[in-house]
C-alpha cells in the first residue's frame, strides 16, 4: 500500500455515486441448503493490478472514534453504499468489522476512480464472471411478498 499521505478523509467522504458490487462477484452454492452465497470477488483475484490505485488518507480523531468498528459507515459516506465494506476492511488489513479501528491514516481507492478499477478488473475475467453469473444468478429467486411487510 502507497504510504504517502495524499489528502485527508474529509475530502473523499460524502459521495453521491453508487456502484454495482454485483458486477465483480463470484457465487456459489451450498448443496446442502440449497443456498447462493457470494464466494469471492474479482479483487481477491486481481488484487495485484488494484495496488496502485490506492491512497492513503490522513484521520481526524473524531473520525477515528465515529468509524470504530463501523467500517460500514465509512463505505457508506466514502461510495455512497455500506456494500463495499468487504473493500474498505480489506484495503485497511482488517479482520471484520468488530476489529476495525483506525489509526492515523486509511487507505481507500478514491470513489472517483473506482469505476476505473472496476473496469480493468472486471475486463480481465469477463467470460469466467459470465460462465458463473449463467450458472447461479438464474437459481436466485425473489420473493416479492418479503419486501411489502
Amino acid at each position: 500500500m502507497p504510504a504517502s499521505v495524499i489528502k485527508t478523509l474529509d475530502d473523499i467522504i460524502n459521495k453521491n455515486d453508487r456502484y454495482d458490487v454485483n458486477k465483480i462477484t463470484y457465487y456459489t452454492m451450498i448443496e446442502d441448503a440449497q443456498l447462493i452465497i457470494r464466494d469471492s470477488d474479482l479483487f481477491d483475484t486481481y488484487a495485484r493490478f488494484i495496488v496502485n490505485y490506492v491512497r492513503t488518507y490522513t484521520v481526524s480523531d473524531y473520525q477515528r472514534a465515529y468509524y470504530r468498528c463501523k467500517p460500514h459507515l465509512l463505505s457508506y459516506d466514502v461510495y455512497g453504499t455500506p456494500e463495499l465494506v468487504w473493500l474498505v476492511i480489506r484495503l485497511n488489513d482488517m479482520e471484520c468489522p468488530s476489529k476495525f479501528r483506525l489509526k492515523r491514516t486509511v487507505n481507500l481507492i478514491p470513489a472517483d476512480i473506482l469505476p476505473q478499477v472496476f473496469d480493468a478488473v472486471v475486463t480481465r475475467s469477463t467470460d469466467k464472471l459470465q460462465e458463473n453469473w449463467n450458472t447461479y444468478l438464474p437459481l436466485i429467486t425473489f420473493d416479492p411478498e418479503e419486501t411489502t411487510t
